[in-house]
């Protein structure tokens, strides 16, 4: 956790004192640009690390409401398509209309952004990207899958871990990250009485799945 919250410092004083020695506005433009990318990936991560430690101490409160799980599918599904579309990837969708739930809907799109976030960043470039959700009995059943460079049998189980990240090939620099998003993904299914998993195969790619209770147990 200390080299997740000391890179980004580094950077922002590092990027402060070069712009302050510029002489010309573009540059020191430049720097300030560095600065705030760098200030909004730091303030991102204290954020989820408040959330999580919430949920340590079971003071986070699920925000609980009727919506429509398939509609706010629709729409995060089509938020992604560009930046998937960045990285030369299709994302495709098969969408069950009409799935209602009661849950706290900011969560469950977070896990929606997670997951696909995480499908792009990992994918295979010009490869796929398929979301799926249906309803199974009282479930919501929600599906990532890519075709990108997966995960070993060995890491798969540690993959849920904070700050865990996977060797090298998928921690390389263009794709790095907090190592929060799927902890995040885990505690945010598990708190409506859901379940995640994952199955995965090197070079080949990865599947994540998740069921939500259509009502959440919180909610009875």
């Amino acid at each position: 956790m200390k080299h997740e919250l000391r890179t980004p410092t580094s950077v922002i004083i590092a990027q402060a004192e070069c712009g302050l020695q510029q002489p010309d506005a573009a540059s020191k433009q430049q720097a300030l640009e560095g600065v705030l990318q760098q200030a909004k990936k730091m303030s991102k991560l204290v954020n989820q690390l408040l959330q999580l430690a919430r949920a340590d101490w079971h003071k986070e409160a699920l925000h609980l409401e009727r919506f429509d799980l398939s509609e706010l599918t629709e729409i995060v599904a089509a938020e992604t398509k560009a930046l998937a579309a960045a990285r030369e990837i299709t994302l495709t969708t098969t969408i069950e209309p009409g799935i209602m739930v009661i849950a706290d809907q900011t969560l469950l799109m977070r896990v929606w952004l997670n997951l696909l976030d995480n499908a792009v960043k990992y994918g295979r470039r010009q490869g796929q990207v398929r979301l799926t959700l249906s309803k199974s009995g009282n479930s919501a059943v929600g599906t990532v899958t890519d075709d990108g460079i997966g995960i070993s049998a060995a890491e798969l189980p540690k993959i849920w871990k904070r700050f865990y990240r996977v060797d090298a090939a998928r921690s390389r620099s263009e794709v790095n990250g907090s190592g929060l998003g799927l902890a995040m993904v885990k505690w945010m299914v598990e708190s409506h009485g859901g379940t995640v998993t994952a199955a995965s195969v090197p070079g080949e790619g990865s599947v994540f799945t998740f069921t939500i209770p259509l009502i959440c147990p919180a909610g009875k």
